[in-house]
C-alpha cells in the first residue's frame, strides 16, 4: 500500500505508522476497537472498500 494511504489510515484509526507496518506484517493484530474504526473506514470508502470488507469482516 502507499505511505499516504496507510498514514491516513493511521490518522483515522489513531495509531502510528509503525503499528499499521506491524499489522500488516503479522507481528501483531488490531484491538477490537481498532477492528471496529477499520471496518467503519471500509464502508466509508464504499466501493474500493468491499473486497476488503468481505476478506477481513465476514458476517
Amino acid at each position: 500500500m502507499p505511505q499516504t494511504y496507510i498514514s491516513k489510515t493511521g490518522n483515522n484509526v489513531r495509531v502510528s505508522f509503525h503499528t499499521i507496518n506491524r499489522w500488516e506484517n503479522g507481528r501483531t493484530r488490531p484491538s477490537p476497537l481498532a477492528m471496529k474504526q477499520i471496518e467503519q473506514l471500509l464502508h466509508e470508502m464504499g466501493k474500493p472498500g468491499e473486497a476488503l470488507l468481505a476478506k477481513y469482516f465476514q458476517k
